[in-house]
This record gives C-alpha cells, structure tokens and sequence, in this order.
C-alpha cells in the first residue's frame, strides 16, 4: 500500500526513534495495522492510554513511544528528503515487501522498514549475495547480514574469521537453509573461519580460478529454481498473514 509522508514520517518514528525491539515493533504493527485496520498516524495521535489498552504495552514501552512521537516533525523532514533524494521507503505491510525476507525470517528478525532506490523489481530475478570481512562500524551490521542473505537464495563467502560480521552472516545463511559457498584456497590456514563454516555444511568453493564463469553458471541456476521454489512457499495457516514463514 502505499503511504503519504505523513505516514511515513511515522513507520520512521517506530521503527527508529523509539528504541523498542523488531520484535515488539511488529507486534505493534500486526495488533495495530493489520488487524485493526489503522494507520500508524492514527497510532501517534491517540492518548497513551489507548496504547496499553489496545496492544498491551507495557508502561517502559509506552514511555519510549511518548518521547518518540515528540520527534515526528524532524521524521517528517527527513522522509521529504529522502524523497527529494529518490530513495523510497517499503514497510512490511507493502505487497512489494520481498517475499523471500519474509520466509527467511522470524518475526522478531523481519525488519519492519527497508529503503531503496531504483528497481525494486530486480529482486525478482535470481540473486547471489557475497559476503566479506570488511571493516564494519556500528551502523546495525548485524541486522544487515540477515537482511542481505535473507534477500538472496545463495551465499558467497570470500573471506571470514570465526567471530565478526561475516561469520554471523554465513552462520546465519546455513541457519536459514540458504545453500553456503566459501571460498576453498590452498592456503586454508590463513582462512580459519572459511574452514569452518565448510566443516559446519558449507560447501567449498574452489580458489583461484581460471574458468570463473563455469564456477558460477551452475550456482545461478540453482538460484533460479531456489527462487521459484520460494516464490510458490504457501503461508502458513498457523500465521498472520504479514509473517510468511520462519527460519531461523
């Protein structure tokens, strides 16, 4: 569905100002929005006391939200200028959310907003994410990777350590049934974390290689059937229908 800037402003608010759980972000959005049928405008405009009422908040959670909904006019701001920019704002309730994300994740993990610029159709080809140690900051790397390898039906690993980002991905990936490919050199020792996650069902991509295309043409067709086998996963009757499926 799509949102003015308004309400936008306010899928921002929740999820980015008031400091509460993805778990507890989409449990307001599945009593909120989808069950009772309104918006998240209408959710920042009610007295608090609704709030505990209606989705059972607890009173540190119902604070957090009150000095949220005081930073709605700079969400506002940021939301024109990020249209401004051509960057566009999907949220978990939009029929263009990425299926594949939802079937990956559990509901405490299924990032309730995701930006994007360009295409968004291109996600329904067949993709491949590869992944690699990197100096990271704290800008939610973490959630990231779930995301990246949430998005993609196989995983690349070139380079990781045992601990770290790319090892929390790669893990991730083999939690999530996703098929894991990790670079395999020579010099193994020099990749402790590459040999590990081969131990723990990576399957070892062989390196260096001279014949690249004929290493990854069978991986792409494999990403091709993987993403049809996904696209016909049914939901689950024992869940609402916002949340798919869940791995891991």
């Amino acid at each position: 569905m799509e949102q003015d800037l308004q309400e936008q402003a306010c899928w921002l608010l929740l999820t980015y100002e008031s400091g509460l759980t993805t778990r507890v972000i989409n449990e307001i959005v599945v009593t909120w929005c989808q069950q009772l049928g309104r918006t998240l405008q209408e959710f920042f405009a009610v007295d608090s006391q609704v709030w505990s009422d209606t989705c059972h908040l607890s009173a540190p959670i119902v604070e957090k939200l009150e000095q949220a909904r005081a930073k709605l006019v700079g969400q506002a701001f940021l939301i024109e200028q990020l249209n401004h920019d051509h960057i566009h704002l999907l949220t978990v309730l939009d029929d263009n959310y990425p299926h594949l994300l939802k079937t990956s994740l559990k509901r405490e993990q299924t990032p309730p907003v995701l930006f994007y610029t360009g295409d968004l159709r291109i996600l329904e080809r067949q993709t491949i994410a590869i992944i690699g140690s990197r100096k990271a900051g704290d800008s939610r790397a973490m959630e990231r990777n779930k995301v990246v390898t949430g998005l993609a039906q196989i995983v690349i690993v070139a380079e990781s350590d045992t601990e770290g980002g790319t090892w929390a991905g790669a893990t991730g990936a083999l939690r999530q049934n996703r098929p894991l490919y990790v670079r395999d050199t020579a010099s193994s020792s020099a990749l402790p974390g590459n040999k590990a996650l081969i131990e723990l069902g990576g399957h070892p991509l062989p390196w260096p290689t001279e014949q690249l295309a004929d290493v990854l043409s069978p991986l792409i067709q494999k990403s091709a059937a993987l993403r049809q086998e996904k696209s016909d996963t049914p939901s689950r009757p024992d869940q609402l229908s916002l949340f798919v499926g869940s791995g891991e």
